[in-house]
Formats: structure tokens, sequence, C-alpha cells
């Protein structure tokens, strides 16, 4: 009963955060309606972009909260070999990731006649969203997964729920702060 106490205590406030973070996400993308109208293709892979960066995200919180457990990584900031080995893994399986989604979307949208505007934007957009999203994120995940466990509390139960909304916010921010500079 204690141990469901404590994870009761620690997600409350996590799950409030969260929802005032995704009602951003909303805002975010009401802001961007036009030009998201205007490149339907954007529409068809932004649910899967958020998807794989965030599953990444969520493998890396459960490597991190392991590694911290197990004491395979010291919790200080500290860039060991287990560390960047992890960063380097996860980082190919989300080009690896990309990929296929980018393949697996344009045959969908060239199947459903979804118009893709100016594909190679898109393409350059989409990649350059996932991939600073996800050293971004990366390098948040790690400090918070730190400064979680030093203060005695499981990061798993704080850094879970916050990576998905702040994937769901930050995504189509930067998705839409990408097409406003190349446009």
């Amino acid at each position: 009963m204690r141990y469901f106490k404590k994870i009761v205590k620690e997600s409350i406030g996590v799950l409030l955060m969260c929802t005032v973070i995704t009602m951003f996400s909303g805002m975010a993308l009401s802001s961007a309606d036009e030009m998201l109208a205007a490149i339907p293709f954007l529409i068809l892979i932004l649910p899967a972009q958020n998807d794989v960066i965030g599953d990444m995200c969520q493998v890396l919180v459960g490597r991190m909260t392991s590694h911290l457990y197990i004491g395979l990584v010291p919790a200080r900031l500290s860039f060991t070999p287990r560390v960047k080995t992890d960063f380097l893994a996860l980082f190919t399986s989300l080009a690896l990731s990309i990929g296929a989604m980018l393949v697996i979307n344009v045959f969908l949208a060239l199947a459903s006649g979804i118009a893709f505007g100016n594909f190679f934007l898109v393409l350059f957009v989409v990649i350059c969203t996932a991939f600073s999203l996800f050293v971004i994120m990366a390098f948040m995940l790690y400090l918070g997964a730190i400064y979680i466990f030093r203060h005695n509390k499981d990061p798993n139960n704080f850094l879970i729920p916050i990576t998905t909304s702040l994937i769901d916010t930050l995504s189509p921010v930067l998705t839409i702060v990408f097409m406003l500079l190349l446009l």
C-alpha cells in the first residue's frame, strides 16, 4: 500500500503539469492551421513523427533509470561510455525509424492522393524536427533523470508522462518553426 501511495503522490502533480503542457500543443497547431492545410502531407506525418520521437525518448528514460538504479551510470552529469552508447544507439534507431516512417507515409500519401507540397522541403523539415527534438529531449531527460534520482524519486514516474506531453507540444512547434524559417 505504501508503494501505491508513493506512485499516486508522485503522479498527480506530473499529470496536472502534462495537461497544461498539452494545451500548448493545441494552441500551436491551431495557430498554424493554414500552413498545415497547405501541406497535407505534414498533417499525415505529424502523428507518426511524434510517436517515433516519443518512443525513442521513452526508451532512453527507461535505460537511464535502470542504469541509475543498477549503478552503471553515476548520479551526476557524466557522459560515460554507457551513456554515449545509449544516445548513439537510440539516435541510429531514430534515423532508421524516421526513414521507414517517411517511406511508409509517402506510399500512404500516394495511395490516398494526399498532396506533398514541396516534397524536399517537407522531408527536410521532418528530418530537422526529428533530430533536433531528439537531441534536445535526450539532454533534458538525462539531466532530469539524474536530478530526480538524486532526490530519491523514481524518474520513470515523472519523466515518462512529461516526455509524452513535451513531444506532443514541441514536435508541432518545431515543425512550424522550421517551416517558417524555410518558406
